[in-house]
């Protein structure tokens, strides 16, 4: 038990020396740290100080037998209060970097963080409780009963020891960035081959990256912002994605910041840009608040970047609303302006940036669309009071069935027209049911007078065929498909007060269809 208590003692005070030590020599470093924490800013400079000189002292405490117990409890307080300001950023959806180990090691907080220091935490307070009673062996004991070349030996060993826990982290660290040089180098031989032989050959360019219309890569990463944020999501909004993969210390990365910068603002409405950053959180966050960009991950080990085979920065692929991937993986700036200049999120642009490769594309798989005439799926979904409403509850006069999103630009831009549709519209007029994703709140404040049902995976929406939103269609009063799903503002305003009104409301009103 005494050497278990002595070897407890030793790993913690190393792990304090090292972390106090490590703080102290970057103090820029550490003052970010804590307010990333969410501290205000004035407490920085008191802190800095302070928790890496408590560090030290609990190191050095726990080391003599009769000072265990107030080394243990200093190293306890640390600990608890560690995990309790980790737990409370990770509750609120923010994930600052620990900065636990100054500028050696550092890495955004997580559940990972916070059990290692519930381990710690236990290793500590196993002190707390037997170290006044059994502190374990006494290192001045057994220093002393050693003779000269004991001595010598066990020190030669330690620094031995020492010596190669170091290499071995620097090599680690070593060839972890020699495998994404050698695959970045490997890229650029690829492409050069391949352009000396398409001189040669008069030959087209091969596509790199996943074949357009196989299934993406999913993430779930953490944001420059706070929080994290996954493809999933993103694939939410029903707008195709281009994700770009870059690096804050590339040249041609930052050389497209701004285009990327641009993008984001002037085709919000149709496309979400995501940027895979590689690199230090600082210097992903100073690029970002310096041009005002969205949506940054932050991937440390270029994983999910070499699954999309964007082996080189800066590399854009695109992935439609379905989840497949819609694109090459166009490498460069110039290759990424391309996507975006030839919108190859649309069926012409992808037409057109295939044929440089002498493809044709794969199309998006169609969603089956019911038949007019045929009875309309059913389904059941809650309402913004979280009842179940049955669609068959909206039979016996017919229906004019919406496909929704409250963050949809396009539905936005269409909400005053539907709200002043609800106070003129004609008595023969189909009821108005709208079907959204996002939450209650959101679909609430819209203040819509009609009903409102909640589909979070949009499920009812591609059971109709729907691919986006705005989208609807009529049902007449038997339940049956009266009229083919319309895309878009101008199409269903047409519906429900254009020219088609008249004839739709009276098949409607007889429960026939065309």
């Amino acid at each position: 038990m005494g050497w278990v208590l002595l070897a407890t003692r030793a790993v913690l005070a190393g792990i304090f020396a090292f972390a106090g030590a490590a703080k102290f020599l970057d103090p820029r470093g550490t003052k970010k740290a804590i307010t990333d924490f969410g501290l205000p800013p004035w407490a920085a400079g008191p802190l800095w100080i302070a928790i890496p000189s408590v560090e030290v002292s609990a190191a050095v405490l726990l080391l003599p037998v009769r000072t265990v117990w107030m080394g243990a409890v200093a190293a306890t307080s640390l600990l608890i209060s560690f995990s309790i300001a980790i737990a409370v950023n990770i509750a609120l959806g923010r994930r600052p970097e620990c900065h636990c180990f100054g500028q050696v090691h550092s890495e955004p907080i997580g559940w990972s963080t916070l059990a290692r220091n519930g381990v710690l935490a236990g290793l500590a307070m196993g002190l707390v409780f037997e170290g006044r009673t059994q502190p374990g062996l006494s290192i001045y004991s057994l220093l002393h009963d050693l003779r000269a070349p004991q001595l010598f030996i066990g020190a030669f060993v330690a620094l031995i020891a020492a010596a190669l826990a170091t290499l071995a982290w620097l090599i680690l660290h070593l060839f972890r960035q020699n495998g994404r040089l050698l695959l970045r180098i490997e890229a650029l031989e690829a492409s050069r081959s391949g352009a000396q032989v398409a001189q040669q050959q008069a030959a087209k360019p091969v596509p790199r990256g996943l074949p357009v219309g196989s299934k993406s890569i999913p993430f779930d990463l953490p944001k420059i912002s706070g929080g994290s944020a996954s493809l999933e999501g993103f694939l939410r909004e029903k707008k195709p994605v281009l994700l770009i993969s870059t690096d804050p210390k590339c040249g041609p990365c930052n050389a497209l910041m701004p285009d990327i910068a641009g993008w984001q603002k002037t085709l919000a409405t149709e496309l979400s840009i995501v940027l895979l950053s590689h690199g230090r959180l600082t210097d992903n966050r100073a690029k970002a608040a310096e041009l005002e960009l969205v949506n940054v991950l932050v991937e440390k080990n270029h994983k999910i970047a070499e699954k999309y085979q964007a082996l080189g920065t800066p590399t854009g692929v695109l992935i439609r609303p379905d989840g497949t991937i819609g694109s090459p993986a166009m490498g460069g700036a110039d290759g990424i302006r391309q996507l975006v200049a030839n919108k190859a999120w649309t069926e012409s642009g992808l037409a057109a940036l295939m044929k440089t490769f002498g493809q044709s594309p794969q199309p998006a798989p169609q969603k089956p669309t019911p038949p007019v005439g045929s009875p309309a799926p059913v389904f059941a979904l809650p309402d913004l009071n979280g009842k179940t409403v049955d669609s068959a509850h909206f039979n016996g006069k017919g229906t004019m069935l919406i496909f929704w999103n409250p963050a949809c630009g396009f539905c936005q831009r269409m909400l005053p027209q539907l709200k002043e549709w609800e106070k003129s519209k004609p008595e023969q007029a189909p009821r108005l049911l709208l079907v959204s994703n996002g939450s209650r709140e959101a679909n609430r404040a819209m203040g819509l007078s009609s009903p409102v049902l909640i589909d979070e995976k949009f499920t009812v929406g591609q059971r109709y065929g729907a691919s986006g939103t705005p989208s609807g269609l009529l049902i007449d009063k038997n339940g049956n498909i009266a009229a083919r799903l319309g895309v878009g503002e101008s199409a269903i305003m047409e519906i429900l007060t254009g020219s088609k009104r008249k004839s739709i409301s009276a098949r409607v009103a007889v429960g026939g269809a065309s």
